[in-house]
């Protein structure tokens, strides 16, 4: 396992209009690269972020984030939103739906993705 892959972190979120964004997925190393490896593969947006992956790492899997980390996940997920956007207008060819969002928060060894 490179150096790289060791330091992986990966945490996934989902959000659905009328509730908190969950934690859906998290893990460091292979794990946390696999995440990475099935968001690029679905094209869920990649935000490159360590604090933030670091903090959500202590939600566990199924629970609502903490309301202390609600505004650095809603300016993610505006970013995400804003995207989805542009591709109604036809600027982009994202497919993310309005009402669901699902998002991965990772340490730096991977790039932002943008659909």
């Amino acid at each position: 396992m490179s150096v790289e892959t060791r330091k992986q972190l990966a945490v996934a979120l989902h959000y659905e209009k009328g509730g908190a964004p969950r934690v859906i997925a998290k893990g460091k190393g292979s794990v946390g690269a696999k995440i990475i490896e099935v968001a690029k593969a679905h094209d869920i947006p990649i935000e490159e972020n360590e604090v933030l992956a670091g903090a959500l790492s202590n939600v566990e899997i199924g629970d609502e984030i903490p309301a202390e980390l609600y505004k650095a996940v809603a300016e993610v997920l505006i970013f995400v939103l804003r995207l989805d956007e542009f591709a109604e207008l036809g600027l982009s060819t994202s497919s993310f739906h309005h009402d669901v969002v699902s998002i991965v928060a990772a340490v730096p060894g991977s790039k932002r993705m943008l659909p």
